[in-house]
Order: structure tokens, then C-alpha cells, then sequence
């Protein structure tokens, strides 16, 4: 037994994370057994198919949006219309769009060329947008998802013989240019899923509420009966607050594993990265608040690492091997999830660098969002005091 209080913290940790990746594993268990693949479901056809709206927001995506909507185009989906919303670009966006129109009547562009104060950019373009849709179902998807051509007809079929009103998919992550930024995907994928607990969706006893806003599929009835995008105007983390909102009304929410049919590129270099914690960092992970931003950026790394304290040289013989029992948990979890998300093997072995690199890069955005009092996001500021104020999703 431990006889110092050195020797003793160490066997504490250890013991720690040993605890935090058994439950991990547990959890990574329920998450396979309550949530479906998209390919193993084989709703049967509808008769009368209802009219989907797809609002795909899109503000200086020139290199994005003409591959994203061809995707869209390409679908089987019988009964469909596009609204690509040109929020303020200042790039080819609106110009490839109005060009892509003129080729597929099923295309409406929608132009913003200010946004209204009290709005976040992007809420306003999915507000702007859903306003102008005409469908049964509201689909809000970013301006770099990729569709399969048959993932649309297969989701809406399974959603009304589910009686389903608001559905978001696990999608398939690609990697960027490196290996840093296949790291940084895995990672964030990992902890989205933690955060978010997405096997608990479809229990309407439970709190949680999954929205990616990669791709959102909402009832226009069941989003008719809340607020609208009025309520999180000011909501940064807007997609896990729709779900919330709508679940909050008395929606079924279900999440399934898309990762055959939907995908997306959550960055494409380590420059990217880094702007994209910038903001989400100080803005979700610390809610606006510095002294919060660097105890979620230390406190993460240090559970899900503890194992590893059982490798300092310490009088405890057995220590090395409950941290080995803690390592081996860890890369049971980890690459039980990275095969689950369809991501690559190996980042699940380099998870602790990503880890450390991600909460470096939350320090900095704490750091800077704290300096600046507020976020920067697609060339327009946000002051912290007014974000603040905006909040609905209170998470982690």
C-alpha cells in the first residue's frame, strides 16, 4: 500500500482514470446498441412523398458550395427544393449559386446582404431560409455536407414510419490536408459524443438532445409549435439548441449512424483548425468566461490521461499495472469509436496528442476571447456580454 501522500495521489489518478475509461467503454456499448446504422434500415416506400426544403447556409463558400449542392441535386428524392442562402459573401459564392440556378429550377437562391443586430450570421441565414421554404420537413445543411444520392428517400421514409420529428446522423468525418488535422477531427468527434450523449436522444424522460448542423431534419409542424430561430438568435452551439428547443415542445428526436451516406470535411487544414477553436472554445466550452474555458481545457486532458500517471516511478509495485488496465480500456474505447465515427484507425493510438493539442488550442481561444471580450466569426464581432446573454445550450 501507498505510505506517502505523493504515492498516494498517484495510485488516486491512476485509479481515476482507469474508472473513466471503463465507463467510457460502457457508454460506447450503449451508444452501438441504441443507435442504428442508416444502412441496416429498410423502411418500406411511401406512397405520396412529402416536399423537402433543403436551407443550406453559405457565407464565403466559394470552395465549398458548388460540390455540396451538386450532391443535392444528384439525389433520388422525388419531391425537393434548394435554398442556398448567400449570407454577405464577399467571395464567387452568390455568383455560383445564381449559376447553378439557372441550370436546375429546383435551386432558389436567397441573397442577405445585411445582418440584422441581435443575430448571430448563420441563425439569421437558417431563419432567412426556413422562412422562404415551402416544404413539409425543413432540412438545414452546411454549405461542405456531401449526400448520397439515396440517403435523403431512405431517412424521410424511416422518419415517418417512425413518426419522427427531428433527425440529425452521426456522419463520416474526412479528413484534411495531414495528419494533424485527421487528429484533430477524431478528437472532436470523441468529445461531441461525450458531451452530447447521443444514445439518450430518444428518450423524451431524458434531457439530452443531439443537433449536428452539418445536417438537420426537422417536421415544419412540429418546428411551427416553438419558437423558431427567433428564440437562439444569439445561440453560437444553434444546432444542439434547435434540438433542444423542439425536444423541450414535446418532439421524438432520433439520431442514427450515417456515416455511409452523409460526410464532411470539419476541417481541411491545421489553420482552420485553430480559427474554428477561436471561436468555439471560449464560446461553448467556456460559455464566455476565462477562468471556465482553462478548467474545461485542463480538466478534460487530465481524466481521460490519468492512466499514464501510473508510469511514474513510484515504490508501488502493482501501480504500472493498473495503469496498463487503464491504457488498454483506453484503446479498447477509442478504437471501438474511431471504427464506429469511420474514422482512421490510427488516430485512436495518437488520441492522447490530440487531446493535448485541442486543449492547447482551448487555452488560446480563452486567452483571446477573454482579450477581445467577445468572438470574431466569419468577419463579423460578437461581444462576449452580448453572447452571454444569448445562451440556451449549457453544456459541458
Amino acid at each position: 500500500m501507498p505510505d506517502t501522500v505523493p504515492q498516494l495521489a498517484l495510485v488516486l489518478i491512476t485509479g481515476l482514470g482507469t474508472v473513466v475509461w471503463l465507463v467510457n467503454l460502457l457508454l460506447m456499448a450503449q451508444c452501438v446498441r441504441h443507435i442504428p446504422l442508416l444502412s441496416d434500415l429498410h423502411p418500406p416506400p411511401l406512397g405520396s412523398w412529402p416536399r423537402v426544403s433543403v436551407v443550406i447556409p453559405a457565407c464565403n463558400e466559394a470552395h465549398t458550395v458548388e460540390a455540396a449542392l451538386a450532391s443535392h441535386v444528384a439525389t433520388d428524392y422525388p419531391n425537393i427544393e434548394l435554398l442556398p442562402v448567400n449570407d454577405r459573401s464577399t467571395d464567387g459564392t452568390g455568383a455560383i449559386i445564381d449559376r447553378l440556378a439557372a441550370k436546375d429550377p429546383r435551386i432558389r437562391p436567397v441573397h442577405i446582404t445585411e445582418l440584422p443586430e441581435g443575430w448571430l450570421g448563420k441563425v439569421h441565414a437558417l431563419h432567412t431560409g426556413a422562412r422562404r421554404a415551402s416544404g413539409d420537413w425543413l432540412l438545414f445543411a452546411d454549405a461542405d455536407t456531401h449526400v448520397r444520392p439515396d440517403a435523403l428517400t431512405r431517412i424521410i421514409a424511416w422518419c415517418e414510419a417512425e413518426k419522427v420529428d427531428l433527425f440529425s446522423p452521426i456522419f463520416r468525418l474526412r479528413g484534411g490536408s495531414g495528419a494533424l488535422v485527421d487528429l484533430a477531427t477524431s478528437t472532436f468527434a470523441r468529445l461531441m459524443f461525450i458531451a452530447s450523449q447521443p444514445w439518450r436522444v430518444s428518450d423524451p424522460r431524458a434531457k439530452q438532445a443531439f443537433g449536428a448542423g452539418a445536417f438537420i431534419l426537422v417536421r415544419r409542424r412540429a418546428f411551427e409549435r416553438t419558437e423558431g430561430f427567433s428564440w437562439l438568435r444569439m445561440e453560437v452551439a444553434d444546432d444542439m439548441a434547435l434540438a433542444l428547443l423542439l425536444k423541450g415542445s414535446g418532439a421524438r428526436l432520433r439520431v442514427v449512424n450515417a456515416r455511409d451516406h452523409i460526410e464532411l470535411a470539419l476541417y481541411t487544414t491545421p489553420d482552420e483548425v485553430r480559427r474554428s477553436t477561436e471561436k468555439s472554445g471560449y464560446a461553448i466550452l467556456g460559455h464566455y468566461s476565462l477562468a471556465k474555458t482553462l478548467s474545461m481545457a485542463a480538466l478534460l486532458p487530465a481524466l481521460e490521461l490519468a492512466p499514464f500517471a501510473g508510469f511514474v516511478p513510484v515504490d508501488v509495485p502493482w501501480l504500472p499495472a493498473l495503469g496498463a488496465v487503464g491504457i488498454a480500456l483506453m484503446l479498447a474505447c477509442l478504437a471501438w469509436s474511431m471504427r464506429w465515427f469511420g474514422r482512421p484507425m490510427w488516430t485512436a493510438f495518437a488520441y492522447p496528442i490530440g487531446m493535448l493539442w485541442m486543449s492547447w488550442l482551448n487555452v488560446r481561444s480563452g486567452l483571446i476571447g477573454a482579450h477581445h471580450q467577445g468572438i470574431r466569426w466569419r468577419d463579423t464581432f460578437y461581444p462576449a456580454e452580448t453572447l452571454r446573454a444569448g445562451i440556451r445550450v449549457h453544456w459541458p
